[in-house]
């Protein structure tokens, strides 16, 4: 499990430069929220398998929340997993 929390800033930006896991068997899943497994928390989305050829585009969350990341692994084959970069920022909202 991986919390994240950035002070100061409005939002976190993630960007995956690799992944690739076991399809439905390696999953990294991803949310908002610091108590996972307690009901405190806000599920967004998962991934799994070799994504390498067509990587997720970039997670933008604000940073008014823990982001976490969790990876649940059989352990049995071993692929070569994820990188995962994050850059930090002020968010604007232009309304029309």
């Amino acid at each position: 499990m991986y919390y994240i929390k950035i002070r100061g800033v409005e939002q976190v930006t993630f960007y995956f430069r690799s992944f690739d896991s076991e399809f439905a068997k390696d999953v990294l899943e991803y949310g908002t929220g610091d108590a996972v497994g307690t009901g405190n928390f806000n599920y967004i989305g998962g991934f799994e398998g070799d994504l390498n050829d067509n990587l997720p585009e970039p997670i933008t969350l604000p940073t008014n929340e823990t982001v976490y990341f969790q990876w649940f692994t059989d352990r049995n084959i071993q692929r070569q997993g994820f990188e995962l970069v994050y850059t930090t920022g002020k968010m604007y909202l232009m309304l029309k």
